[in-house]
């Protein structure tokens, strides 16, 4: 399977938010996930000791933007 790497940090914890269904939005400055819509990937949980696949998510849509006003609409959901 493949997988995404998603950084966690002590006050920002994306990953396990993201497994556990609470963080549905990923927004990012690329269309990294473009390939995947449709696929179920694992996410790798980064940035707090060695790298490991913690659950697996189905991409269902992909929206990218470089705009910091766009992202910032988004923000209080990603």
């Amino acid at each position: 399977m493949l997988g995404i790497n998603v950084r966690n940090t002590k006050d920002k914890p994306f990953a396990d938010l993201i497994v556990d269904g609470f963080k549905t939005i990923e927004t990012r400055e690329s269309n990294s996930l473009h390939p995947y819509v449709g696929e179920r990937i694992a996410i790798v949980r980064t940035g707090m000791g060695k790298a490991f696949a913690i659950g697996a998510v189905t991409i269902t849509s992909v929206s990218w933007t470089n705009s910091e006003s766009i992202f910032n609409i988004y923000e209080d959901m990603h």
